[in-house]
């Protein structure tokens, strides 16, 4: 009877370890599994706080808090993938709304930049000097090369020549030409108070034709025409 019951002592000694590792085992399981959703808790909930930090996006669907408390792996999973479906759905349905409003509005784009019809009655601006000096060279440039038997230049050619030889220019011979745009440009500012005068009382307003003729100094139009540089030169009498 005593070595009996000895050896249902050792039996309980024998099984008790097992049962004891048993156990350690389970509470472990349970301690990853309730770490995992709480680790997919926290993903969630930073996930929605992304994406409602952003502007251009309304805020996020309501998220459910029951996923914050210890459940299945299983069934957390199945609603956050399904939360996750219908929040991609929303974001792509709002880029796509932001891609047709920005179409629309790079569409309207030109409209705004479109450039403010000239009046053609409106005095024109005066040409600055150096274009009143290549307007002037490019018949003189043009008459050299046939008088010398060169070949003609085109017109990119011939710029390229006109702005060579303004370059060339003394301080002094310039001066002749900016002069020339001075006097130009004070006849347009009178012209321009008298166009805002008509505009403004609603008169009629007729811009002074110009004429087609190349400006160039004084001094070098006395040259070319051979009048003296005191006055104009005297035509001779008819005699009868």
């Amino acid at each position: 009877m005593a070595q009996r019951n000895n050896n249902s002592g050792n039996d309980n000694t024998n099984n008790q370890p097992t049962s004891t590792s048993a156990f350690v085992q389970l509470i472990a399981s349970l301690f990853e599994l309730s770490k995992a959703a709480n680790e997919a808790s926290k993903a969630a909930v930073d996930f929605f706080n992304v994406v409602d930090a952003k502007p251009q996006y309304s805020a996020p669907p309501v998220f459910d808090p029951s996923l914050l408390a210890p459940q299945p792996q299983q069934q957390m999973t199945q609603q956050m993938q399904q939360q996750m479906q219908q929040l991609q759905q929303q974001m792509q349905q709002r880029q796509q709304d932001a891609l047709v409003g920005s179409a629309g509005a790079a569409g309207a784009e030109p409209q705004q930049k479109k450039k403010k019809k000239r009046d053609p009655n409106a005095p024109k601006k005066p040409l600055t000097s150096f274009f009143l000096y290549s307007n002037f060279m490019r018949d003189v440039i043009i008459k050299e090369r046939m008088e010398n038997g060169d070949e003609s230049l085109s017109q990119p050619q011939i710029a390229q020549e006109t702005s060579k030889r303004w370059k060339a220019l003394s301080a002094e011979e310039k001066l002749g030409w900016k002069e020339l745009y001075e006097d130009q440009k004070k006849r347009y500012e009178a012209e321009m108070k008298k166009y805002n005068l008509a505009k403004a009382t609603g008169q009629p307003y007729t811009a002074p034709k110009r004429k087609n003729v190349i400006l160039a100094p004084n001094s070098i139009s006395k040259k070319r025409s051979g009048e003296p540089e005191g006055g104009k030169k005297h035509k001779k009498k008819r005699h009868e």
